[in-house]
């Protein structure tokens, strides 16, 4: 059983930890809080961009998630922005995910555009689970979404004459680098390391050149350009000289807890009980599923620990909320698979989980 880090929940299979004499990890010892420009730099950035004559001045993608909504709540009521919400429907967006867009676009008299990925994203899917039985670690879950939500919102705003995306992406919430990136090479090793197998070779051979072949055929779908398309690996850049990207997480330092408060008050924004975080995709329990298996702590944990060190989260809470993880992840995976209509399938197993 894996020990933990006296202060937040990291634990001691995570990638190059350490422990102190008192039992507290490196993580906790080297603690940065994220640096927060401040209101008066977002107020400075914002002004060209609210002084156009457009009866529209930015476009804010909304998952129905708990960051996307505060932002487009925030853009409208403290702003004063003049929004176009922007949904990108994977085919596996939560049913609570979608009231709430509703709800809250409603609420706002904000206009909202979806686009939807269509059934070749089950299609998707379905290959990257055969591999991830193969190789015995979950494979390309979150396939193309990235690169078609950025795609997407790019368009439309072309189309819309926008030049302002405001992105729902937060300091204490986004584990878009180290984590990620530790997930990844562990990840990118062991997937190598059972490909030597040849019985696992050939039989992940097929569903993997499946699984290639249709993520090309979604990006061309979705309007992705040639040079990206045709690497799905390779991440889309936005094109920053016509179109600004703001990450609004990088101007005010907000309290998770406060931002649910204020979204359930104010736009009738709701939660499934227990799941307050990226609940808007049913794949997530498989991201979830997949670090909890290479390094010991689900993607949610690395969040919560987060929250623990800059004291938006109790450890005791904390830890709670990743033993429930642990506890459903393998059913909330299994509904997916028997969706898709997978008999049989082998999860790849998850080791003990320590407290």
């Amino acid at each position: 059983m894996t020990t933990r880090c006296s202060s937040c929940i990291l634990p001691g299979s995570f990638p190059n930890i350490e422990f102190n004499a008192e039992g507290v990890c490196n993580h906790c010892l080297e603690l940065n809080e994220s640096r927060c420009l401040g209101e008066p730099a977002l107020e400075k950035v914002l002004e060209p961009y609210k002084k156009t004559g457009e009866k529209y001045n930015c476009i804010i993608p909304l998952s129905g998630g708990k960051d996307s909504s505060f932002v487009l709540y925030y853009a409208v009521k403290v702003l004063n922005l003049r929004p176009i919400a922007l949904n990108y429907d994977s085919d596996f967006q939560s049913i609570v995910a979608k009231k709430n867009i509703k709800n809250i676009c409603e609420a706002l008299d904000v206009p909202f555009v979806i686009r939807k990925a269509g059934k070749i994203s089950r299609k998707i899917i379905k290959q990257a689970l055969l591999i991830s039985e193969a190789v015995g670690s979950f494979f390309g879950i979150c396939g193309n979404c990235e690169a078609i939500l950025r795609s997407v919102s790019v368009n439309l705003a072309k189309e819309k004459n926008i030049s302002l995306i405001i992105w729902g992406a937060s300091s204490i919430e986004n584990v878009e680098d180290e984590y990620v990136t530790k997930s990844n090479t562990v990840g990118l090793k062991g997937f190598l390391k059972n490909l030597k197998d040849v019985k696992k070779l050939f039989k992940t051979f097929p569903p993997l050149f499946s699984y290639y072949f249709l993520s090309v055929i979604q990006r061309f779908q979705m309007g992705i350009p040639k040079k990206y398309a045709l690497n799905i690996r390779r991440k889309i850049p936005f094109p920053e000289n016509k179109i600004r990207v703001l990450y609004l997480f990088d101007y005010l330092k907000v309290d998770p807890q406060k931002m649910i408060e204020i979204l359930k008050k104010e736009v009738k924004w709701t939660y499934p009980e227990d799941v307050e975080s990226r609940f808007d995709c049913l794949l997530h329990p498989f991201i979830n599923h997949h670090n909890l298996q290479l390094l010991g702590i689900s993607s949610d944990g690395y969040v919560y620990s987060n929250r623990v060190r800059t004291g938006t989260l109790e450890r005791s809470e904390a830890l709670e909320k990743e033993m429930h993880i642990g506890n459903t992840v393998v059913e909330d995976c299994k509904s997916v698979i028997n969706e898709l209509g997978l008999k049989d399938y082998k999860m790849p197993a998850l080791k003990e989980i320590g407290e």
